[in-house]
C-alpha cells in the first residue's frame, strides 16, 4: 500500500514540487534542515542540491522509506535520516533553521491520527526544535483548513504564502510557515 510501479511511494513529492518547496525556504549551507516525515527523502535530496553543505535530518515512521530515502541521499554531507516520529525527534532544542514536510494526506497513505492533530503535533515539534531567533518552514498539505486550524491553535505560527497546486490529481497546497518573531521597529502582520 501507498506504492507505485517499481516500489517507488506513490506520497513522494515530485521532483519539481520538491525543489519549489526547498527553493521556497531559501537554504543555505550554514544552515540545519529537518524533514519529520522524510518518507524516501525527496524533499531532503531537493534541498541537499540547493545547500549540499547543510546540515539535514529526516526522521519517518516507514522503515522501507528510511531505507529509500537513505539510498537516496547516499553521498551527500551531513545527512541523518533514521525511522522515527516527527512529532518527538531526538535532537535538542532550538537547532533548526528550516523544515521541509509532506505529511500524509490521509489518502494513498493514511495517518495514524485526524489531520488536525497531526499538523497540530508536528507543528509544536517544530517550534521546539526550530531556531528561537527565527526558522522557516515549507509543508505540502491536502487539507489547509486542517493547517489553519491547528496553526490559529497555537496562535504564535503564521502561513505566509500559499500556492495551490494539483498533485495526481488531489488538490493540495504548498505553505509557507513561520514563527510570528518580532523585533523592536518591526511591523506587526
Amino acid at each position: 500500500p501507498g506504492r507505485g510501479a517499481g516500489g517507488v511511494r506513490e506520497a513522494a513529492a515530485p521532483p519539481d514540487v520538491a525543489a519549489a518547496m526547498a527553493f521556497l525556504i531559501k537554504p543555505t549551507d550554514g544552515d540545519a534542515i529537518c524533514d519529520p516525515v522524510c518518507g524516501t527523502g525527496a524533499l531532503l535530496n531537493e534541498f541537499k542540491a540547493y545547500a549540499p553543505e547543510a546540515a539535514a535530518y529526516g526522521r519517518d515512521l516507514d522503515r522501507e522509506a528510511v531505507v529509500a530515502a537513505r539510498r537516496v541521499l547516499r553521498g551527500r554531507p551531513k545527512v541523518d535520516v533514521k525511522v522515527g516520529d516527527g512529532r518527538a525527534i531526538d535532537l535538542p532544542d532550538g537547532v533548526i533553521d528550516a523544515f521541509l514536510a509532506n505529511p500524509p494526506f490521509d489518502r494513498r497513505i493514511a495517518a495514524d491520527q485526524p489531520l488536525p492533530e497531526l499538523y497540530g503535533a508536528l507543528l509544536d515539534e517544530m517550534r521546539r526544535l526550530g531556531r528561537p531567533e527565527g526558522w522557516r518552514a515549507a509543508w505540502l498539505v491536502a487539507d489547509p483548513d486542517a493547517l489553519d486550524a491547528a496553526l490559529a491553535a497555537r496562535g504564535d505560527l503564521r502561513a505566509d504564502r500559499r500556492i495551490p497546486i494539483a498533485l495526481r490529481g488531489l488538490p493540495a497546497e504548498i505553505v509557507s510557515i513561520a514563527p510570528n518573531v518580532y523585533r523592536a521597529g518591526e511591523a506587526t502582520r
